[in-house]
């Protein structure tokens, strides 16, 4: 069974090897880590953690937890992030959650699934509705959102904006 696992300072190079499975904008997902050294990934581990308590947030951010995708062999399948809030400009233009699976395990249905466990954990900070956005060629993550609930609230340039 599939699950979510908090990124911890912990995680090692099973993390680190599927970041580098998914491109550094690939279909609006940001991976800053996409052709990083192992050394750099360490260091965005620290980042990402404090990120998760609200500490060091770059001027403009809010908190954000990362997510790791589990299969059922304890390995990581895809990434996730919540956003805990949305500031005025950012509900214009951006999302509670974003997503993405390693390349390798992408047709399975995983992204759907980490789609709605996201959609479950934005719940349990109090999040509703949840805003999702996707870019209007990715017809894949328009299908995976729409399953889960969301309903089209608007565009902003190429940029679907769904609310769950």
């Amino acid at each position: 069974m599939l699950k979510l696992k908090p990124l911890s300072l912990n995680d090692d190079v099973h993390e680190y090897q599927l970041l580098q499975q998914i491109g550094s904008n690939e279909n609006g997902f940001h991976n800053d880590m996409f052709g990083a050294s192992l050394s750099e990934y360490k260091t965005w581990l620290e980042v990402e953690t404090d990120a998760a308590m609200g500490c060091n947030l770059a001027v403009g951010y809010v908190p954000r937890s990362t997510y790791w995708l589990i299969d059922d062999s304890d390995m990581p399948v895809g990434i996730g992030r919540i956003k805990h809030d949305l500031t005025p400009a950012m509900l214009e233009n951006s999302g509670h959650i974003a997503y993405a699976i390693g390349q390798q395990y992408r047709s399975r249905g995983y992204g759907q699934t980490l789609c709605q466990l996201l959609v479950d954990e934005c719940r349990q900070f109090k999040i509703n509705p949840v805003q999702v956005t996707v870019e209007q060629e990715n017809k894949d993550s328009n299908k995976i959102v729409q399953h889960v609930g969301g309903v089209l609230v608007g565009r902003f340039g190429d940029l679907n904006i769904y609310q769950i």
